[in-house]
């Protein structure tokens, strides 16, 4: 272990940035693991997450680690966990973001437009 630690600092060659500030100003050169995601905005992404017909929030979570037969795959402007991204831009809970948050209740749904 010591002989893997003895090169620490030496990235000569590497793809891996050393100083991962200097791309705080210039996004575009930045590698792809460092640039943030650019997600749907909680609307677009809401529809398509009700789109699935998803009951539970299990569904969602295998859907996303492993995709499902006879489903699309996750689009990579869609969050796995919406529960952070959108806290505060619309988030109203997994029976909503799913939509059966009023199934059963004999009331409509309702539709937010958020954008």
């Amino acid at each position: 272990m010591s002989e893997v630690l003895k090169n620490e600092g030496n990235l000569e060659g590497s793809s891996i940035p050393t100083n991962i500030s200097s791309y705080r100003n210039d996004k575009e050169s930045a590698p792809e693991f460092i640039k943030p995601k650019k997600y749907l905005c909680f609307a677009d992404a809401h529809k398509f997450a009700k789109s699935l017909n998803f009951k539970t929030r299990k569904e969602w979570r295998v859907y996303v680690k492993q995709g499902m037969a006879g489903r699309q795959a996750k689009p990579d402007n869609v969050p796995a966990h919406p529960d952070g991204i959108y806290r505060l831009k619309g988030w109203q809970g997994w029976k909503f973001w799913l939509g059966t948050a009023n199934q059963g209740l004999g009331q409509s749904k309702s539709h937010p437009s958020q954008h």
